[in-house]
């Protein structure tokens, strides 16, 4: 699915080759929802060109751009009134090359594009009505060209808890042990783990690195690609909380390419 071939009568040409479509919700922790819509601008946190902007001849000045950052900031208070509320339906971060904005609101994002398009590098957005409906379905849903390894819809990541050691992981091993092996794929750190089942790393805790102290956190990096909806449901009964997440893929091909206006109820008012 090309962008630019999707979005094309839904948006002036000029903007519907910025816009693709999302491939899963962001920023998405309780009790927020998650973000559907994206607005990526071509600076920094500045408002300074990123360098894939310096062309011989950009389409603007950086005094344009500064002047089109002000005036989003100031529609930004004016529509959401306070800039940090919580729980919020406005993310707004500043990186070192790009501004990025998160909404809910399917009417926001569209006027966004339709004020300050010409600074946008990449936008984001449900296709349809049905891609929005199932980016809220539960758990990480992923919108790719491909299954991971090819092949596998699900992929399930565990926290590496004491727990996770000394009971999850010989069930993992008996559970798949006379299946065929295009059922299921462990990842490299499990042929780790499953040698020497004592693999706790101070100084880590879900994978951020604690700098400066000493913890009992736990290293996360064991994840187990799943063919079977059903053998996901029985790996989730089994080890419960120790489980760090589940994604599942949504091949492009397996839904509708149909653009349609967004009716975005799950936002949070």
């Amino acid at each position: 699915m090309e962008s630019n071939i999707i979005f094309e009568d839904a948006y002036p040409a000029e903007l519907s080759e910025k816009v693709a479509p999302i491939q899963k919700l962001y920023y998405k922790t309780t009790p927020i929802l998650g973000f559907p819509f994206k607005v990526q601008f071509v600076c920094n946190g500045n408002a300074m060109v990123s360098d894939f902007q310096l062309t011989p001849n950009p389409p603007f000045t950086v005094v344009e751009l500064k002047k089109c950052m002000m005036g989003l900031d100031h529609w930004l208070r004016k529509i959401y009134k306070q800039k940090y509320e919580w729980p919020a339906n406005l993310k707004d971060v500043w990186g070192q090359r790009h501004r990025t904005i998160y909404l809910q609101d399917y009417d926001h994002f569209n006027t966004v594009l339709e004020k300050y398009g010409k600074y946008v590098k990449l936008a984001e957005r449900p296709i349809n009505q049905e891609h929005y409906d199932m980016l809220y379905e539960g758990g990480k849903l992923l919108f790719r060209q491909k299954y991971f390894w090819g092949q596998y819809r699900y992929k399930v990541g565990f926290k590496s808890t004491d727990a996770f050691y000394t009971d999850h992981t010989p069930w993992l091993f008996s559970f798949f042990e006379d299946r065929p092996a295009s059922d299921y794929k462990f990842n490299s750190a499990f042929t780790r783990t499953h040698i020497k089942s004592s693999a706790i790393y101070p100084g880590f805790t879900n994978a951020r690195h604690t700098f400066g102290r000493k913890t009992n956190g736990y290293y996360y990096g064991y994840n187990l690609f799943l063919e079977s909806k059903e053998d996901v449901m029985m790996v989730k009964l089994k080890i419960g909380k120790d489980i760090h997440f589940v994604e599942k893929i949504i091949k492009h091909d397996e839904i509708s390419n149909v653009v349609t206006p967004i009716s975005d109820y799950k936002k949070i008012i």
